[in-house]
């Protein structure tokens, strides 16, 4: 008797456990009625107690490279990046305009010294031809992320510091990872009709120099539009274009030293308002003093 009436009291709570469950993602499913759509960043905003984790990953590569005069120019070798990111974005505001979280990033890079080699061999340091190559954790950055204007809830602005967690030198050279940023976003989503929605991201970021002689603060300022298609409740098509620049202080003024013109065509799968998984696949159009990077990115999204 004892024990069914302990297995009772298991299935009573249980049952509880998943209606209490079923109450509060009812609660944000309420909040978020409209359609989600989050490229590889965190774009939404999170009611109080909920916390929404994104795990992305960025697989870069190149073997040719844009002149100053926008020309492409062959490499003699080929050189991959993936940057896998961890992100975390937790609702701290009952009217749900403020979140906190924290960016983990974790970066693998590899020069191999055939041009045509596979990308893949980023994940392989044994594989024949290999130049140079390393992993590391090499950054954490916390942020917040806030609606600046009541009335205007489709705005949205997030800042994070980017604080570097690799120490050897050469590696932080090799792995882009040499400065500490402040990096801002301005992120706004549009209706156009029932079927057709725009996003806009306007990115500020600002990398300090280091204690090497003769260096200045480098400011980068990349925006990118997209327009994304409901085809049905689960399946977003999207496409977007971009431009990036970057200013440094040269010959005493500052001056851009790059800039870029990122396309990018992609899908997402929407298993619920609370679960996804976004793809896509970018390349510069055409860029000046730049790499000429083609890069495949996915990410998975979850609310909990």
């Amino acid at each position: 008797m004892k024990r069914l009436t302990l297995l009772f009291i298991c299935i009573l709570s249980l049952q509880l456990n998943v209606v209490t469950a079923q109450s509060r993602y009812k609660k944000y499913d309420s909040i978020f009625y409209e359609r989600i759509f989050s490229p590889t960043f965190s774009t939404m905003m999170m009611p109080k107690g909920y916390v929404e984790v994104i795990l992305s990953n960025s697989l870069l590569s190149t073997n040719q490279y844009w002149s100053d005069n926008s020309k492409l120019i062959n490499y003699n070798s080929r050189y991959t990046y993936n940057y896998s990111l961890l992100q975390t974005n937790i609702g701290v505001s009952s009217s749900s305009r403020v979140s906190v979280g924290f960016d983990f990033y974790y970066t693998m890079g590899r020069n191999d010294a055939e041009r045509n080699s596979s990308p893949f061999h980023v994940f392989n340091s044994n594989a024949p031809g290999n130049i140079q190559s390393a992993s590391a954790l090499s950054a954490i950055a916390p942020r917040i992320k806030l609606v600046p204007f009541k009335r205007y809830k489709n705005f949205i602005f997030q800042t994070s510091l980017y604080l570097l967690m690799i120490s050897n030198n050469s590696v932080k050279t090799f792995l882009g990872a040499s400065e500490t940023s402040l990096r801002n976003q301005f992120l706004y989503s549009i209706k156009i009709s029932r079927k057709l929605m725009s996003f806009a991201q306007a990115d500020v970021d600002v990398y300090f120099k280091s204690n090497n002689a003769g260096e200045s603060n480098r400011y980068a300022v990349p925006v990118n539009l997209y327009l994304y298609w409901i085809a049905t409740n689960h399946i977003f098509p999207y496409a977007s274009i971009g431009y990036g620049t970057q200013f440094q202080k040269l010959n005493d003024k500052f001056q851009s030293n790059y800039n870029y013109v990122p396309v990018i065509a992609g899908v997402q799968y929407q298993f619920s308002l609370r679960f996804n998984v976004n793809v896509n696949y970018s390349q510069y159009l055409v860029a000046r003093n730049s790499g000429d990077w083609r890069s495949f990115n996915i990410a998975l999204r979850g609310v909990f």
